[in-house]
């Protein structure tokens, strides 16, 4: 199971109900049940805490994860909670989809069901492709606004 989120932040909010904050303990819960509707167990758990998503370069854990699989074969499926926390570009995403298949494991995601087949293949894509999309629109518009506040005298 592969868990993320984007800043350190994130991980300190409801600390008081779970140690590694709302966000992780929803995706922990979501990826939990998605496991048992799978029925496969749950052999180890990787969190990558305020890591960003734009490149699997930048997130130790995530690498981590994947040599923990080269090195135990009995793994079969990856649970993510969602394919926009695990990847937000297309490349990252075929690139982990060819290392999965090489090593004869399956990402699952617990929100998005995709199904099997060539088409199931093409709608992961899509939303990879609109994953990205979304990234590049978002760093446009914080582009903008920080700079809109700089020309009227913010820091």
């Amino acid at each position: 199971m592969y868990l993320r989120v984007s800043t350190p932040r994130q991980m300190l909010t409801a600390i008081d109900i779970d140690a590694d904050g709302n966000s992780i303990a929803t995706q922990r819960e979501a990826c939990t049940v998605r496991a048992r509707r799978a029925k496969t167990p749950i052999a180890a758990e990787f969190v990558e805490p305020g890591n960003s998503a734009q490149s699997i370069a930048k997130r130790p854990v995530f690498r981590e994860m994947l040599r923990y699989i080269e090195e135990h074969p009995e793994v079969t499926y990856v649970v993510i909670y969602m394919r926009s926390r695990a990847f937000r570009n297309l490349a990252d995403a075929a690139i982990t989809k060819r290392i999965l298949a090489s090593m004869g494991v399956k990402l699952i995601s617990a929100k998005e069901d995709f199904g099997e087949g060539y088409m199931a293949d093409a709608m992961e894509a899509v939303t990879d492709i609109m994953n990205e999309v979304q990234v590049r629109q978002s760093g446009e518009d914080i582009k903008q606004k920080m700079r809109h506040k700089a020309v009227n005298g913010g820091t």
